[in-house]
């Protein structure tokens, strides 16, 4: 099973400078309260104060970008389109806008779009790295990984204290099998930013094999943000799966769950560990769990279709194998090597 590790997209929410204090701007002062509460996660009140800014001021640009910014977080894309949208039509030059703008570009699958507006926000922000490192994961999604490390390898010479860029270059450098090079900026995002790094030098010291400093990166990880450690909750679970402790990786899997119910990832590696134990019925649920919360999570299918051909529900299973080849052909080989395993695991019961 893959390691779960955490990759985080910029958002850029701006508050405007604070203006001089003769004159009240009923618009502007609801644009800097709806930020707050952006931030602090209620976005429904933020959409709510950026309405009451734009109902003010409706030529306020900021606050048409940052309620496309929290539409955005509620999946809203067109919503979010449509506001940053009139943001940049209302400033042609507004780089923030076009970053944002980008950032739901790429989320509806419009890569060339993203780059486009990337560019746009460099051409007029060339000193501001959180662009590049935006340009840079959708230049990896492109598979154009020179050009992802030469944006990132920008965005840490404009700032050599930007944790994000190390870590999604050490994210970068592990994917090409670099794991030293991968450790080396871990180690630097850790001393910037332990808490957003540490579970991930964790999964390349697991990956080196280096088992006793990952466990000790996860659990330092966990003890700095115990309520929001999901991902090295995750990590540490694998690694306790790994060396057989299945009851101390459902423990870890149930705490991320607890942190984060809706993270898939969680239900999906606590299935397997369940599946592993026989506890089919427990499997089951949870790969449905995950189903549930991303319906095109193509590995849960043939989990789930291998659980099912367990219990003897062949016909259930086969519609999730079938469902498992339609998101992803490439799985086949994959999928007829995990169908064999199970059936010689069935025949060995009998």
């Amino acid at each position: 099973m893959k390691l779960f590790i955490s990759l985080l997209l910029s958002l850029f929410i701006l508050t405007p400078s604070a203006a001089p204090a003769q004159t009240p701007d009923p618009a502007r002062e609801f644009n800097r309260s709806g930020t707050t509460k952006l931030r602090r996660g209620d976005i429904e009140g933020a959409i709510a104060d950026f309405d009451k800014a734009i109902a003010a001021d409706p030529r306020l640009a900021i606050a048409y970008m940052n309620r496309g910014t929290a539409r955005r977080r509620l999946k809203d894309l067109d919503g979010a389109m449509a506001d940053f949208d009139k943001a940049i039509e209302l400033e042609a030059n507004f780089a923030p806008a076009y970053s944002n703008r980008a950032l739901a570009k790429k989320d509806k699958g419009d890569l060339d779009g993203a780059l486009a507006d990337f560019d746009k926000a460099i051409n007029l922000e060339p000193r501001d790295g959180s662009f590049y490192i935006g340009r840079a994961q959708v230049r990896e999604v492109k598979r154009d990984l020179d050009g992802a490390m030469a944006d990132y390898d920008k965005a840490i010479q404009i700032d050599p204290r930007n944790a994000f860029a190390y870590l999604n270059r050490g994210a970068l450098k592990r994917k090409r099998g670099d794991l030293d090079g991968a450790l080396a900026d871990y180690d630097r995002a850790v001393e910037i930013n332990p808490q957003l790094a540490l579970s991930s030098r964790g999964a390349a010291r697991q990956a080196k094999g280096e088992n006793d400093l990952a466990a000790a990166d996860y659990d330092a990880a966990i003890a700095l943000a115990p309520g929001r450690a999901a991902g090295a909750l995750i990590n540490r679970g694998n690694l306790k799966k790994s060396n057989g402790d299945l009851d101390g990786a459902i423990e870890d899997y149930t705490k991320a769950i607890e942190s984060e119910p809706h993270n898939v990832y969680a239900y999906l590696n606590r299935g397997s560990a369940r599946e592993q134990k026989n506890d089919l019925d427990g499997a089951v649920a949870d790969f449905s769990m995950a189903i549930k919360f991303k319906p095109d999570f193509v590995f849960v299918y043939s989990a789930r279709g291998i659980a099912l051909l367990l219990q003897g529900k062949e016909a259930e299973a086969q519609k999730d194998f079938d469902k498992c080849l339609e998101l992803d052909p490439n799985m086949k080989a994959s999928l007829e090597a995990q169908i064999k395993r199970a059936k010689e695991r069935l025949g060995s019961k009998q």
